[in-house]
């Protein structure tokens, strides 16, 4: 639904299609002709204008890389137990992250809030159906009041400038696996498995635009799986980005991925995608 509503907003914009003018040398007549724009080119022109702010954490006196990891972490958990689809975990990663770029949250608590507001966000946008925020919050003790839960979810948007319309890591990688092809499920689940590995780790959300995780994440996958011929092709076709910065970023991944879990880190990503994690320890 949301690939669907995309394409729509991408249209009504202009996004979507750019007009070329070509004039005839014969006749002088301006001729329109309009060149269909890939949405993966759509999302890689405007991933830059919603760039999260080098270390933003560094602001956040009460949100160190720790808890924001363990929050990730959190947040995927209950996403598994809502069965909710795979990008609505993106998106609301995603605006969690957004909105502490440009607001400060005063605790640790008001911050799980945050991030269970920004998931009801993310369903709205990706899902059927989205849960109750205030379901969500009951074990709370605090207590929250239905009015209290649309003033924080109106803040969020309003901090956000109402953007929901953002590439995510996900985003990318849908849109390469549908313009290659990929039909190979073990490998889409392996690529799909490192983007949640960049999702869930600090630095490699600030350092790497998601285009880039995107691309790294389906060299990684290749290289696990033994995909020689595949990884060579992928590194001499991609033209959006560097050999160098893609092996480097892939390879951080794997690194990454191998330390799951870490402590309390990282467990459901675990138990999610057991089956990569045996076969990632298996090929070293």
């Amino acid at each position: 639904m949301y690939a669907f509503y995309k394409r729509i907003i991408a249209k009504l914009l202009g996004c979507f299609k750019n007009k070329v003018h070509h004039h005839t040398d014969n006749n002088n007549v301006a001729l329109d002709q309009e060149q269909e724009e890939s949405m993966y080119a759509f999302y890689k022109r405007i991933e830059t204008q919603n760039q999260l702010s080098t270390d933003f954490l560094s602001f956040q006196p009460q949100v160190s890389v720790y808890v924001r990891n363990s929050l990730v972490d959190w947040l995927t958990s209950l996403h598994f137990s809502l069965d909710l689809l795979q990008p609505t975990l993106f998106l609301a990663v995603n605006i969690v992250d957004r909105f502490l770029s440009v607001e400060v949250v005063s605790s640790e608590h008001d911050l799980k809030q945050v991030a269970i507001v920004a998931l009801v966000i993310a369903c709205k946008f990706e899902e059927n159906w989205s849960p109750s925020a205030l379901t969500l919050m009951e074990e709370d003790e605090d207590g929250y009041s239905q009015q209290q839960i649309d003033a924080i979810e109106k803040n969020i948007l309003q901090k956000l400038g109402w953007k929901l319309l953002v590439p995510t890591i996900h985003s990318f990688l849908v849109e390469i696996f549908e313009s290659c092809e990929y039909r190979d499920q073990e490998f889409k689940d392996m690529a799909f498995f490192f983007g949640e590995v960049a999702l869930n780790n600090y630095h490699a959300t600030i350092s790497y635009l998601p285009s880039t995780l995107a691309v790294s994440a389906i060299y990684a996958a290749m290289c696990v799986l033994k995909k020689s011929h595949d990884s060579k092709q992928f590194l001499n076709t991609n033209q959006s980005h560097s050999k160098g910065e893609i092996t480097f970023c892939a390879g951080m991944l794997q690194r990454l991925a191998r330390m799951a879990p870490t402590g309390k880190l990282m467990i459901t990503l675990a138990e999610k995608y057991s089956d990569q994690i045996l076969i990632l320890h298996s090929k070293k």
